[in-house]
């Protein structure tokens, strides 16, 4: 909509215009948007990083152990595959999430596949 006004200075009469629309404005709600989409988008790019974490596809085996001395699932092997270089901490935890062992700690380990052996001790 756009509506006129009309001033008159002496003999002369002036016209002034100003564009309107119903409604809401959303100019100053769209750049407060994309300042906080770039924003966000920074955080999850440098903060993101830091907090990344590497895919990790992993299995132990056997799974159950029995490390009693008889050679009969005294030990298991975790193998386990990295898809980019990264600090590894290996922990095994007991059924009530007691840390019964540290395998690895922070250690640099390339991509690629890995195995740790646990004798159950």
């Amino acid at each position: 909509m756009t509506t006129s006004h009309r001033e008159v200075e002496g003999s002369k009469q002036k016209i002034r215009r100003r564009a309107t629309s119903k409604g809401l404005s959303f100019g100053p709600i769209a750049t407060a948007i994309t300042v906080g989409t770039v924003a966000v988008l920074l955080g999850v790019t440098f903060i993101g990083d830091w907090l990344r974490t590497p895919k990790i596809a992993a299995e132990a085996s056997p799974s159950i152990i029995s490390p009693n001395g008889d050679q009969a699932q005294d030990s298991t092997n975790f193998s386990y595959t990295l898809n980019e270089d990264a600090e590894v901490t290996i922990q095994v935890f007991d059924q009530n999430n007691r840390l019964v062992h540290t395998l690895v700690r922070n250690e640099f380990q390339t991509r690629g596949r890995h195995v740790a052996v646990w004798d159950g001790r």
